[in-house]
């Protein structure tokens, strides 16, 4: 009887590894297929850093002093706050006193101030 020389036979940084080179939607598709590539994915920071950023539409920026376990918080930090973000709420804030020799408008519900003159 032969041995079994298949890809799940490789250590998982390897596989970490060969992964990484795959777009982020076939990384997916690769860990729906078996479980073993899914607990790879699951304990891999860079893979999960790799399907957020490209279902997000973001560029990888090469960060390597921060590491990938930490960009990956960061990024999905910033996703939740986004998801938080209410568009249509508004907040009514009071100038102090330093401000008030600007010129203020309003203008497209915006507070506009400048100083002196418009010409």
């Amino acid at each position: 009887m032969k041995p079994k020389a298949g890809l799940q036979s490789l250590p998982q940084e390897l596989l970490t590894y060969i992964l990484s080179f795959l777009p982020w939607q076939d990384i997916l598709r690769c860990t729906s297929l078996c479980k073993g590539l899914r607990q790879t994915y699951m304990s891999s920071s860079e893979l999960q850093y790799i399907t957020e950023l490209g279902s997000q539409q973001l560029l990888p920026v090469s960060n390597n002093h921060i590491p990938v376990s930490k960009r990956l918080h960061f990024l999905r930090d910033n996703s939740r706050a986004w998801l938080k973000f209410d568009l249509h709420s508004f907040k009514t804030i009071s100038i102090p006193e330093k401000f008030h020799m600007f010129t203020n408008t309003v203008h497209h519900q915006w507070a506009c101030m400048f100083l002196g003159t418009i010409y």
